[in-house]
């Protein structure tokens, strides 16, 4: 960059399911995360890049919950002066925190509100992420041993774009793997080698339903197989074996806001 020239930037990036972003700030405005009915600033700490010859910056992991929006611009959009610095960064969370501006329009009200008629005194640049309501699962299998990993393989990001923690997504799918376990082992009269996972988000509880065409067959001795809904009913908050004349259901139900009560006590 040439001798005492130096630059502010912000750094975020994202994983595949749009919920866990990593952020890492070189002397640059925060990044506003707009979530769960509010907006809210990160504070990243590190030099200007050029400022020093080496320097280790932070990287701050946020967990982000659908719906949301992630804000970064330039100082541009929030100094002034005779504004405050603070000022200019609290209208800035009020004004995204509005939840009837969304998308595209999102990014174009902040730039004209925060502007006003006078227009901007220096460079402005607004991008906003928004990131939409959770999709639903679907997927359907061969009733196939190796079909697991495949069902495990597409569960694990949908189950940290619903904004699980570690633990609980981990716990879900190992219950979703025994549920289709004993689809593909247990069922008779199967009039298809076919089963089928579905799962959606909703007022805070997770469903996953995991479905066949067979019948659900109890154990016929006592061995140390056939516990698999004990076992689920360790992992899950409700566990439900419906039976119907087009096959077998087993529900799956996790309380999310009793995971949140347990991490915050």
């Amino acid at each position: 960059m040439g001798e005492g020239a130096f630059s502010t930037c912000v750094l975020a990036t994202l994983d595949s399911s749009r919920t866990i972003w990593r952020f890492a700030s070189a002397g640059h405005p925060p990044p506003l995360v707009v979530a769960d009915g509010g907006a809210r600033l990160l504070e990243l700490r590190g030099p200007p890049v050029g400022a020093l010859d080496d320097f280790d910056y932070e990287v701050v992991e946020e967990v982000v919950r659908r719906p949301a929006a992630i804000v970064l611009y330039t100082d541009g959009l929030v100094e002034r002066r005779d504004v405050r610095l603070e000022d200019g960064l609290a209208r800035l969370r009020e004004l995204a925190a509005d939840e009837v501006v969304s998308g595209s329009a999102r990014a174009e009200a902040l730039v004209t509100e925060m502007l006003g008629r006078e227009g901007p005194a220096d460079d402005v640049a607004v991008l906003v992420v928004e990131i939409d309501e959770a999709r639903p699962f679907s997927l359907e299998l061969s009733t196939e041993p190796t079909q697991l990993a495949v069902l495990r393989d597409e569960l694990r990001p949908w189950l940290r774009s619903q904004g699980l923690d570690e633990p609980a997504a981990r716990d879900l799918l190992v219950a979703i793997g025994e549920a289709a376990t004993n689809a593909i082992e247990h069922p008779r009269d199967s009039t298809k080698a076919l089963f089928r996972v579905e799962g959606r988000l909703g007022d805070g509880e997770l469903v996953v339903r995991v479905s066949d065409s067979g019948r659900w067959r109890e154990p016929s001795l006592p061995t140390d197989r056939g516990r698999g809904l004990a076992f689920m009913r360790k992992l899950v908050s409700d566990v439900e074996v419906v039976e119907s004349d087009g096959g077998t259901a087993v529900v799956l139900r996790q309380d999310l806001r009793d995971r949140s009560r347990e991490r915050n006590r």
